[in-house]
């Protein structure tokens, strides 16, 4: 923790990403992280109707919450690029 500590308060003065798997912190820890963070995007492999897609979700930006889902998923594809795949979500 104290290295996220110091590394948050080194690249205020500029800007820095940091990528870490979630899967390498326990929840506890995790959850401190992300508070600590000033942004939180998370990047899932998800199936839309049966095909691979990626997707990508902003939780917190600019140390603001965001209460609903703000992602898109999308494919990644030879010789084209990164297509959007339109989706629409209800949670029940």
């Amino acid at each position: 923790m104290g290295f996220f500590t110091t590394f948050q308060q080194l690249c205020s003065t500029g800007r820095a990403i940091v990528v870490a798997q979630s899967a390498a912190f326990d929840s506890s820890l995790l959850n401190r992280l992300r508070q600590l963070c000033n942004s939180h995007i998370s990047m899932t492999n998800e199936s839309v109707r049966g095909r691979p897609v990626s997707g990508c979700n902003a939780s917190k930006l600019n140390n603001v919450e965001k209460a609903k889902m703000n992602g898109f998923f999308f494919k990644v594809e030879a010789e084209i690029g990164v297509n959007v795949v339109p989706v629409s979500q209800v949670k029940i």
